[in-house]
């Protein structure tokens, strides 16, 4: 089966604005984050709700796009404990829209991933 997806910034308006608007045309989302001193978009709870709502609604599936100025490899070590910290922060925040549901992440040790505990 074919699925069409998009990046989530197709007008301008907020992540679930974007994602309301595409529902109708695509079957999966590529959610665009970012953050930087100025702005940041990575979903709040009620956003994830808003988003899972969504998904629920139209048989959509989301893809994270990580921020784009992550570094995690980077030789600075103040620049890739940051970089690791940004990207734990979002795995955490968007893996809590699935509480009570069961985790996509999959684990080698069969385990689920830390933020679905929390």
């Amino acid at each position: 089966m074919i699925r069409l997806g998009t990046t989530s910034y197709i007008i301008e308006d907020t992540l679930g604005g974007n994602v309301r608007y595409l529902a109708p045309m695509v079957d999966d989302v590529e959610l665009v984050l970012f953050e930087t001193p100025e702005a940041s978009n990575i979903p709040n709870i009620a956003e994830i709700d808003r988003l899972n709502g969504l998904a629920s609604e139209y048989d959509l599936t989301y893809t994270i796009h990580l921020p784009v100025d992550a570094r995690p490899g980077s030789r600075d070590e103040k620049a890739r404990v940051s970089s690791v910290d940004l990207i734990s922060r979002v795995i955490e925040q968007t893996h809590r829209g699935y509480a009570g549901r069961e985790c996509p992440v999959s684990r080698s040790d069969g385990g689920r991933c830390r933020a679905c505990v929390v």
